[in-house]
Formats: C-alpha cells, sequence, structure tokens
C-alpha cells in the first residue's frame, strides 16, 4: 500500500496480489480527493499497516494480563 500511496499508482500488480480492488479504489478515490484540492503530498515509510521490527515480552501480573 506504501508504494502504491507514495507513487500514486494503484495499478500496480504487488498491491493487487495483497491488498484487493476495493481497498486500492478506495484509496485512489482518496488521493485524486486530494490532488484536486492541493492537499500536502504525504510519503508513508514503509508497510501500511507497518510491520513491527522487534517483538519485546511484556509483564504478566497477578490477575493474568
Amino acid at each position: 500500500m506504501a508504494a502504491a500511496h507514495n507513487q500514486r499508482n494503484y495499478t500496480l500488480p504487488e498491491a493487487y496480489e495483497t491488498i484487493g480492488y476495493p481497498d486500492l479504489a478506495n484509496q485512489a478515490s482518496t488521493a485524486k480527493w486530494e490532488l484536486n484540492r492541493d492537499a500536502p503530498f504525504l510519503i508513508y515509510p514503509g508497510p501500511r499497516p507497518f510491520t513491527p521490527l522487534t517483538v519485546e515480552k511484556g509483564w504478566m501480573t497477578d490477575d493474568g494480563q
């Protein structure tokens, strides 16, 4: 999704393999709306949703949470 959004190219085959048409069509529509209104051009730094780089074990309390 980040690559499609950053390039404003919602026809990328990789995007269709992982995201699907309905979500891409929605994003393309939003991008067109933003461009027509001179909205700020946002660039996403990586996969969306962002992939965690590390996982840390949390603490368990007496009640199990």
